[in-house]
């Protein structure tokens, strides 16, 4: 297999979250941490079509993306600004950016089944209903049963990513072929876990290993095993302060790569 060349993010500011909507379509959350401001931008990895660019809410930073429905997002807002209390649900169309739907009243706790699940908070308890994912109405009231709710977020949290996403483990060194430590590592001291991925003959890694100045190089490599060779490697931060893990994931035959956390690189598995 091959990795080539598709597209890269680089917006000029902090990638704060990456997502794939359950229709393939890439959404980057970045944010300008001086002037509090953060803008959106969605594009098809398919046909590399920009959808749309740098789109910013009339609430300018204290807001956030909770899910996603087909090409449905749903946003949040805070209860206060640096608090983690979230309040509110909106509902936009991703093809337009336009408001399908808010609501005020209840708070967003998962989506499942074309349903978003809420509460609303009241002084000792919390009432729940299910809303209608593309009108925001009513479709079902919990009252303050717990259990239906638990039983149903349980259910969400097991299908909520499907078997098109691929996310690194840790590696143990269990069913790995013992000479490709030392290919991959090129017998460097390596600080910390190794995440690692098999996506068919690649073996695909993520690892630290110290700088001359102290800090951590944070390198991305794919190693093929019908090769026995490395064919592709990128240093993902020159300088990191911290051993951080999850720079790496596959979706479908598209490998994403987050760079010194201002650059989104998306290849192509062939």
């Amino acid at each position: 297999m091959k990795i080539k060349k598709h597209f890269s993010i680089k917006p000029g500011r902090q990638i704060f979250r990456v997502l794939i909507t359950p229709l393939g379509k890439l959404i980057v959350d970045s944010r300008d941490i001086d002037t509090k401001e953060a803008f959106f931008s969605c594009i098809d990895p398919n046909t590399k079509k920009v959808i749309f660019k740098d789109f910013q809410f009339e609430e300018k930073y204290w807001i956030g993306i909770e899910a996603m429905i087909g090409d449905i997002m749903y946003l949040h807002k805070f209860t206060k600004p640096d608090m983690p209390g979230h309040k509110e649900i909106i509902a936009i169309d991703l093809l337009t950016q336009k408001t399908l739907w808010s609501e005020l009243k209840y708070s967003f706790l998962f989506a499942y089944e074309n349903r978003i699940y809420c509460y609303f908070q009241k002084f000792e308890e919390r009432d729940f209903v299910a809303l209608d994912y593309f009108t925001g109405k009513i479709v079902e009231n919990f009252g303050s049963d717990y259990s239906k709710i638990n039983e149903r977020y349980e259910k969400s949290e097991k299908e909520k990513y499907s078997n098109e996403f691929k996310f690194p483990d840790i590696l143990t060194g269990i069913g790995i072929p013992e000479i490709f430590y030392i290919n991959i590592t090129h017998e460097e001291e390596v600080e910390g876990d190794i995440e690692y991925l098999l996506y068919d003959d690649l073996i695909l890694l993520n690892f630290h290993k110290k700088n001359v100045n102290g800090f951590l190089q944070n390198k991305f490599i794919a190693f093929s095993r019908e090769n026995n060779k490395i064919i592709y490697e990128e240093v993902l931060n020159a300088n990191a302060k911290a051993n951080v893990p999850g720079s790496f994931f596959v979706h479908r035959n598209y490998l994403y790569l987050l760079k010194e956390k201002t650059e989104l690189i998306v290849k192509k598995i062939v």
